[in-house]
């Protein structure tokens, strides 16, 4: 139970109580398929979710929530289908075009995404992410003539700080670091619930290893699963003492095996909240911890935000500032983040020798034999 929340699971047996006597009372369901989101039961919520709408065709929370359970487990044609379903019955509904323009930008349907959130902002002028996702459409579908019309409202947008223009878009739109800074603080404001105070400063732990934490979403078949499995292999166990903690998808794979084996201990936290998830990392007696996800997909800076271990760093996915969320240090070089960018950056900066970016030398090459030469044909 060191990652689950106690809260939570007292809230859902009350709802569970209440599908007992009343199997047919469809927003029982749907309370606790959103109980059972919270907490990251997805797979639970999902079923949740299904028996409300099977119970009331027209519910268009549940159907909703549904499409973003979809989303999240990374089945992007269903979820687009579902709300193909919702915006059929309830085409005011501007969350439903938003989520669906979501999933087709995961589908890289980038045409049929710009249409989408285009129509969501004619029905929610002030959806926080709409605007962001617009402008991601037109960067992806390399539209020139639309990225330069956007630059000044992105500008506008990041400076008026009502809404979220995501970190990556941004720097698609501008060289600025001082914007890129802005964009970052307001995605940590707007994005974390500001009722979750951090945890109380915790005491230095004598012991004869540090104990480190490594935190990302993608333990498994992932870019950065590939760059960095070794680093976890080569750590001096005299001193260190590693804990991953998995917040992703468990694949099943080779590369998620390896990066299991490769840590003291290994917890797969995907079904635990931020508090929990914190709360947890304290118990363990984190004396550092790790993000490696940054301002990229998936990411939960919620964790970190509470303040769970005493030394808290940015490394690897994200090489830039998070600006703010807990982090003391972000790992960087001298030509990704040199220290004249330290103004703009909310943590201090570190540059490793070189390059910042470990890679792993067992990855395999092809032989010098099997190398092949092209030449590109050309008429005349």
């Amino acid at each position: 139970m060191l990652f689950r929340s106690h809260r939570t699971v007292e809230i859902g047996k009350r709802r569970l109580e209440a599908v007992r006597f009343r199997p047919d009372f469809f927003e029982a369901f749907y309370n606790r398929g959103t109980i059972k989101l919270a907490m990251h039961r997805f797979e639970a919520a999902l079923a949740d979710f299904d028996r409300a709408v099977r119970l009331r065709p027209a519910f268009e929370a549940a159907w909703n929530n549904r499409g973003g359970v979809l989303l999240t487990l990374g089945r992007y044609d269903e979820a687009a289908a579902n709300f193909d379903r919702l915006i059929g019955f309830a085409p005011r509904n501007g969350r439903a075009w938003y989520n669906r323009g979501t999933a087709h930008l995961l589908t890289r349907r980038y045409d049929k995404a710009a249409a989408d959130f285009a129509r969501a902002l004619r029905l929610m002028p002030d959806h926080p992410d709409a605007f962001g996702c617009l402008a991601s459409t037109a960067l992806h579908l390399c539209d020139f003539a639309r990225t330069a019309e956007f630059a000044p409202e992105v500008e506008r947008h990041i400076r008026a700080g009502r809404d979220i223009i995501a970190a990556l878009i941004v720097l698609g739109y501008t060289g600025d670091p001082a914007l890129q800074r802005r964009a970052g603080e307001n995605y940590l404001r707007i994005a974390l619930p500001g009722a979750l105070a951090p945890l109380p400063p915790r005491k230095p732990v004598r012991r004869e290893r540090i104990r480190v934490a490594y935190l990302s979403g993608d333990f498994h078949a992932h870019a950065t699963a590939f760059l960095i499995s070794e680093l976890f292999e080569r750590h001096d166990r005299s001193r260190f003492e590693l804990v991953g903690i998995s917040y992703g998808m468990d694949d099943g794979g080779p590369q998620r095996a390896r990066i299991a084996r490769a840590f003291d201990q290994f917890h797969d936290v995907q079904g635990a909240d931020d508090a929990s998830v914190a709360a947890g990392l304290r118990t363990l007696e984190i004396d550092i911890a790790v993000d490696l996800k940054g301002h990229t997909q998936g990411a939960r800076p919620g964790i970190l935000a509470l303040r769970p271990a005493p030394v808290q760093v940015a490394y690897l996915g994200y090489p830039g500032t998070m600006g703010g969320g807990g982090i003391d240090y972000a790992i960087a070089d001298a030509v990704v983040a040199p220290f004249s960018d330290a103004p703009f950056f909310s943590e201090k900066i570190v540059h490793l020798p070189g390059c910042y970016q470990v890679n792993d030398s067992h990855r395999p090459r092809p032989a010098a034999g099997d190398r092949k030469s092209t030449r590109l044909n050309s008429s005349h």
